[in-house]
């Protein structure tokens, strides 16, 4: 929550993709859903670089910068 809403309000994020755990995708969902359109969750794989594949796959082909920002690592 904390990360995503950073990301959201600093005003210069136009897309924040979230890859949660499979099984916790509805939840995630619900948990971000204030912050609207700007945020998608997927779910992620069964290692970090297979959720930050399958979170990439979900960017628009148009947007030209990616941020990969882990939050389970502090």
């Amino acid at each position: 929550m904390h990360a995503v809403g950073s990301l959201v309000a600093c005003g210069r994020i136009d897309l924040v993709v979230v890859a949660a755990p499979p099984d916790g995708v509805p939840d995630v969902r619900e948990l971000l859903r204030s912050f609207g359109e700007r945020v998608r969750v997927v779910a992620g794989g069964d290692t970090r670089q297979r959720s930050v594949s399958l979170a990439l796959n979900a960017v628009p082909e148009d947007f030209d910068i990616v941020l990969v920002h882990d939050a389970a690592v502090p």
